[in-house]
């Protein structure tokens, strides 16, 4: 037995599977390192996604909002999916093109007024804690928007504080301007109705032409018979009046597209009307009625720290102002026909805004086309503010702030 103990037969083979056990073990740890390795490359991956997606949706609502600014009316804004205006999911997916995305995928969106404890900073506890607007309750042009995404059970949430940027659109800076202008006051005055005050008075009409009255008062009948008398007479009616223009320019003030983005401006604000509202006070308001709208009383329309443009589109629509009422802002009377777009007819002759009594526009006026002016009984009824055409402006984007931009952690 000794003999064949100390035989080498077979040896071989116990190396062998000595060496095939070392190379099985380290196999088996190998495979654990890769498996561990591609489970924290999907994770990754799938944080990656959801941050993207996140991202997307973050973007997305920004674009919302440039086209529909959560204005104090509170129209269309808020949680998304479930408000008016929200991206889609398949808009949202389709940009982050992933084996992740391809699966059902959570995603969210909401505004919130950085008001309260919103103001300057924004975290969930604070929002939870907060008296929370999902629009801009404050009126200060700047909002929140919070968007999260969850994919595979992984969240991300990504915040910024989003501000509406506006335009100016130009125009000329005018008292009143307007196709013929009538002064119903026949007689001098203490006070001027109309008062420049440096603005642009002009009519498009010929003040010796056949359209009478063209500039102020009929030429040729007392109390202006002569054109001494009617200077005269309009001078006191009208400060400024030593450069009044006639046979002004017939084309319209503004273009098509910049009526298009006041229309746009006024409906994200929830300032659109097809009947007469009941205020006219807001920075842009367009009124798209067919008739007469009248206001009387004493109301008071925006301040002169912060004007309003108010915009009526058709020729057969007409703004009638009297009693102690005041407007502060521009009112632009476009005068078109049917459908309401530049050109179009048949535009009118007639009174398009009618001011009476003790009212004033504080701010301008202006008509297109042939459209007529009908002004003053009594006091002053239009004061040219130059500051009013400020509010002249309308709606161009809404952008991310600088540094607000910031992934938070969800509930914290």
């Amino acid at each position: 037995m000794l003999t064949r103990f100390k035989q080498e037969e077979g040896i071989a083979m116990v190396v062998a599977m000595l060496l095939m056990a070392m190379m099985l073990s380290l196999g088996l740890v190998a495979l654990k390192l890769a498996d561990g390795q591609a489970k924290t490359t999907s994770a990754q991956r799938q944080r990656e996604t959801s941050f993207n997606i996140a991202e997307a949706a973050l973007n997305a609502q920004v674009t919302q909002l440039s086209q529909h600014w959560a204005d104090i009316s509170g129209v269309g804004t808020g949680a998304c999916p479930g408000a008016l205006y929200c991206p889609t999911s398949a808009s949202l997916t389709s940009l982050v093109p992933s084996a992740d995305s391809n699966i059902p995928v959570t995603w969210q969106t909401k505004v919130y007024d950085d008001y309260d404890k919103l103001t300057g900073y924004f975290s969930d506890s604070a929002a939870a804690a907060s008296q929370q607007y999902t629009y801009d309750y404050n009126d200060n042009g700047k909002v929140w928007v919070r968007a999260q995404a969850t994919v595979r059970g992984r969240t991300r949430v990504i915040v910024s504080l989003v501000e509406k940027q506006t335009q100016l659109e130009s125009v000329p800076h005018a008292a009143i301007v307007a196709g013929a202008l009538t002064i119903e006051n026949n007689g001098k005055h203490s006070d001027a109705i109309i008062d420049g005050n440096g603005g642009l008075i002009a009519v498009r009409c010929d003040i010796n032409g056949p359209i009478q009255p063209c500039l102020g008062q009929e030429l040729g009948n007392p109390p202006t018979k002569t054109p001494a008398d009617w200077n005269d007479l309009l001078t006191d009616q009208i400060s400024g009046f030593a450069t009044a223009q006639s046979g002004y320019p017939a084309a319209s003030l503004f273009t098509q597209d910049q009526i298009t983005r006041f229309i746009a401006t006024a409906k994200a604000g929830g300032t659109y009307f097809t009947s007469c509202p009941s205020s006219l006070s807001g920075d842009v308001v367009v009124v798209d009625v067919s008739g007469n709208c009248s206001y009387t009383g004493n109301a008071t329309w925006n301040t002169q720290a912060d004007p309003g443009f108010l915009i009526f589109l058709r020729s057969s629509s007409s703004l009638t102002l009297g009693g102690t009422t005041t407007y502060n802002g521009i009112i632009y009377q476009a005068n078109m026909g049917n459908p309401p777009t530049l050109g179009s007819g048949p535009q009118s002759t007639g009174p398009l805004i009618t001011t009476s009594g003790n009212t004033l526009i504080n701010g301008g006026v202006i008509i297109d086309g042939p459209g007529r002016m009908l002004a003053g009984e009594s006091g002053m009824n239009i004061h040219f503010d130059d500051h009013g055409y400020d509010a002249v402006q309308s709606l161009a984007a809404a952008g991310i702030i600088q540094n607000s931009w910031r992934e938070i952690k969800p509930g914290a």
